[in-house]
């Protein structure tokens, strides 16, 4: 019948209502051979054949759907930095912080008020008035000035109350120096002194020679100097000052003179604006400046020049009767002491007007070579 089954159907294969029994329902298993539960013509096939050969692969199917996502790996190192993004925008101002501690109180002193004694040396200022008259005087000069310049210069000031007994006070010196300069060096020397209550003046250490260092530009028509000399800064190196005794107390009073010194002159003109006394709270920023301090006059650096009427230009200078920078030598009369003649030197455009007050032209004839001796007590020895 075209099934593919072999054809042994029979009457009794053949189904009828009295043979299409379900199995097992009037005891007869044996008909339904392949025990579907029917008796057809299932039951009449034989045993299943061979499987034949397998038929070409069929067209691949369609992809299945993705699978679920893996475990996430490791983390891998971490890559280089990126450059840096721009500012941002300042912030707010934050609210002010409490005020912090009070810091030290300095004093700081300015004097511009001089004296001097006529025709004084060394160490004359402390002498009775009755003895030699101290004279007022306002921006005082040394060296070589035109016959305008004074001997000894004096200035005074007291440490007041509110200084902190062992702190650095320095001495600050504002010169303004004129004229030209030589090969030499200009060399003072300063002599302290200090009362305190209950005694009389007494030296406040030993005299000191201080020579200034040579200006950078030395202009003829004036340049300002200003020079530092730590006082108390009590100890054997000139270096940190001029090395005085560390004992100043509020209340003491100080006296300071200054004295041009024969031999050491440049050919300038200096001349003392003003000097300030300052403390400072420590020794870390203290120290001599624009100048060199010396304990004796041997220990000066530079080489002296025979001067012996010690009005700062050499004497064989004298002699020529003309300087290198052209200045011509006169011998001036003081007015009002025509008895203390001056060797001096003055521009050439100066001249006539001194000889219209009785100066005469070269050196003068009764030049002394030692200075004259006014009195005055010798300092103390420096500790050995």
């Amino acid at each position: 019948n075209g099934d593919g089954i072999g054809n042994c159907l029979s009457d009794a294969c053949e189904p009828s209502d009295e043979t299409l029994l379900l199995a097992g329902d009037d005891g007869t298993a044996n008909e339904d051979t392949n025990e579907d539960g029917f008796v057809d013509v299932l039951d009449c096939q034989g045993a299943d054949g061979a499987d034949g050969a397998d038929g070409a692969d069929g067209s691949d199917g369609a992809d299945g759907a993705d699978g679920a996502n893996g475990a996430d790996g490791a983390d891998g190192a971490d890559g280089a930095d990126g450059a840096d993004g721009a500012d941002g925008a300042d912030g707010a101002d934050g609210e002010p912080g409490p005020p912090g501690p009070p810091g030290p109180s300095l004093f700081d002193i300015w004097i511009d008020e001089f004296v001097t004694v006529e025709n004084g040396t060394y160490s004359t200022i402390p002498l009775a008035a009755d003895e030699l008259p101290v004279v007022d005087i306002v921006e005082p000069s040394m060296g070589v000035c035109g016959g305008n310049g004074v001997g000894v210069i004096a200035y005074r000031t007291s440490v007041p109350e509110l200084y902190d007994a062992g702190n650095p006070i320095t001495m600050r010196m504002f010169i303004w120096r004129t004229g030209l300069k030589d090969d030499h060096c200009f060399v003072f020397r300063l002599d302290a002194f200090r009362a305190s209550h209950g005694t009389g003046i007494n030296w406040y250490g030993t005299p000191r020679y201080i020579t200034l260092d040579d200006p950078i530009d030395p202009d003829p028509s004036g340049i300002l100097m200003v020079i530092d000399l730590p006082l108390n800064n009590e100890g054997n190196d000139p270096a940190d000052g001029l090395c005085l005794p560390n004992d100043l107390q509020s209340g003491d009073f100080l006296a300071f003179e200054m004295n041009s010194v024969a031999g050491f002159g440049d050919g300038g003109c200096y001349t003392i604006a003003g000097v300030e006394f300052f403390e400072s709270e420590t020794t870390d920023d203290v120290g001599v400046v624009h100048a060199t301090v010396a304990k004796s006059l041997d220990t000066v650096l530079c080489e002296p020049f025979d001067d012996c009427n010690e009005n700062g230009i050499p004497d064989e200078d004298e002699m020529d009767g003309e300087l290198d920078d052209g200045k011509i030598i006169i011998c001036h009369l003081p007015r009002g002491n025509p008895l203390n003649p001056q060797t001096i030197a003055v521009a050439p455009s100066a001249v006539s007007m001194h000889l219209d007050h009785g100066d005469h032209l070269g050196r003068c004839d009764d030049e002394r070579c030692e200075p004259e001796d006014h009195g005055g007590n010798g300092p103390p020895g420096d500790p050995g």
